[in-house]
């Protein structure tokens, strides 16, 4: 018989309880990193107004692209503490599988390092720094 594994997700979600995040290998932080920041995208581009899928898409595809997850962490550096800093370096020092013909090699592990740290930061309950850090960065983005 198979094990399950029990998350409490609402708990986790609500900022009611921390997660040891040293527990988890990079490329899982880097997984649920990356469906944070789609989701803040996602909420992001409906706030702005009512508009086509098709076009929601079209604009999410280019803040979600590992080249400009990768031009965030450069933006964002002075502004990471030394602990954000090294979940950065974990994901960046992950062994990942294929790596995009849109991006470098550099620009994608950079895009895992940056997805790293969210989702440490998720984890971690540390929801209003994530939102400081993607607002900072998008705002430097369109600078």
């Amino acid at each position: 018989m198979e094990e399950k594994v029990s998350v409490n997700f609402m708990s986790g979600a609500c900022g009611e309880t921390k997660t040891e995040t040293n527990m988890y290998s990079a490329l899982s932080l880097a997984y649920l990193g990356d469906s944070v920041y789609e989701l803040l995208i996602r909420t992001h581009l409906v706030a702005e107004g009512d508009t086509q899928v098709a076009k929601l898409n079209e604009r999410g595809f280019k803040l979600a692209m590992a080249k400009t997850q990768a031009k965030l962490v450069e933006l964002l550096d002075g502004e990471l503490s030394e602990e954000e800093h090294r979940y950065i370096q974990r994901g960046k020092n992950a062994k990942v599988g294929n790596i995009p013909k849109s991006c470098t090699p550099h620009e994608y592990h950079l895009a895992t390092g940056f997805e790293c740290l969210l989702g440490y930061l998720y984890l971690d309950g540390q929801y209003d720094r994530i939102r400081e850090l993607v607002e900072k960065g998008w705002s430097m983005l369109e600078r």
